[in-house]
């Protein structure tokens, strides 16, 4: 599993060699696709990243907050029946899971995460591989993930299974597309 960097819960060694991919101009994207989407509302955002899996780079990215939550998923479809991904995937407790039957209700195909200590564990782990590795590439103007991903904190947390990193936002800040791109 992973765990963070350094003493003050760092979670991405080198979060600035992810912001390499090219204009979208100089190199279309071909796919297939996939959308993340991390669901907010008042103070959170829902953000939502298209990856061209052949790439794997960001092809696509929205951002936004205080619309309801019938509007998200009108232009969350409306996103999705443009690019045509292979499915969203997205968080489908809380708030989340009256949102994947609102995209399912307008013809998206939705993988349906159950978030949880273990699984939001395992999930931004494999995040972590792949920006360790420099396996996905975002666009170099994408100034919200980067400072995103360079405060986003690992933190020790003692429970019945024994110690355990909770990966989450530092205080006042947010992590919405560390985890939509997640």
């Amino acid at each position: 599993l992973a765990e963070w960097v350094d003493e003050y819960g760092v979670v991405f060694r080198d979060p600035e060699a992810i912001f390499d991919a090219p204009p979208l101009l100089d190199a279309p994207p071909k796919g297939p696709f996939i959308f993340g989407v991390d669901v907010g509302k008042l103070h959170d955002f829902t953000v939502l990243y298209c990856i061209d899996v052949s790439t794997m780079r960001v092809v696509y990215r929205d951002r936004f907050n205080h619309l309801n939550y019938p509007d998200q998923a009108d232009r969350i479809a409306n996103a999705f029946h443009t690019i045509k991904p292979l499915y969203i995937h997205m968080d489908g407790t809380g708030v989340g899971e009256a949102m994947v039957d609102m995209l399912i209700e307008r013809h998206c195909h939705v993988s349906n995460f159950k978030f949880g200590l273990e699984s939001k564990q395992a999930l931004v782990g494999t995040l972590i591989r792949a920006v360790d590795g420099k396996l996905i590439h975002a666009q170099p103007d994408d100034g919200v993930l980067r400072t995103e991903m360079k405060s986003f904190e690992g933190k020790l947390i003692q429970g019945p299974g024994g110690t355990r990193v909770a990966y989450e936002a530092a205080a006042g800040g947010h992590d919405d597309t560390v985890m939509a791109l997640a």
